[in-house]
Parts: structure tokens; sequence; C-alpha cells
């Protein structure tokens, strides 16, 4: 594999979490009665920082997906839960 193939790979899978990281958001946003987080979703997914950092900690499944435990805890370990709910 050539180093342009490496740095593909490595892209489109950074794409393929922060992807995941999106969906989980949204769906947390649509769903929650409660919003678990220390910070709005719209905050959240409008920093790249944030979502880099999230990607970062999250690490796949053996089947190459990322599991919702793992998206919601990566979430809470970067930016902290909703302090009405510690």
């Amino acid at each position: 594999m050539t180093v342009k193939h490496k740095m593909d790979d490595r892209a489109a899978s950074q794409e393929k979490v922060r992807q995941a990281i999106i969906d989980f958001v949204n769906f947390e946003d649509e769903t929650s009665q409660i919003w678990s987080w220390a910070i709005s979703a719209e905050e959240l997914l409008l920093s790249e920082d944030t979502l880099q950092s999230i990607a970062k900690t999250v690490r796949p499944d053996k089947s190459g997906e990322y599991n919702t435990d793992d998206l919601y805890d990566a979430i809470s370990q970067i930016i902290g839960v909703n302090p009405t709910l510690q």
C-alpha cells in the first residue's frame, strides 16, 4: 500500500467516524427528553475541533462500525455531561 492509499484510507475512516458522531448527535437531539451533554447539539455540531476530538477518542468495533454506547461515552468525556444530570 502506498502512502497516498494510507492517507486516503485514514481520511475515509475519519469521515466515517465523523458522520457516525453527527448521526448519533442528531438522533439524540430529536429523541431525547433530556439532553445529555454540557453543550447543545448545535454547538457540538458546529465545532469542528470538538468533532475531531470526539473522533480521536472513539474506536470502531470489529465490524468497523461505531457503537452508540462508545459514541455516548466519547462525547461525555470530551464535552461533559449536562450539569442537571449530575
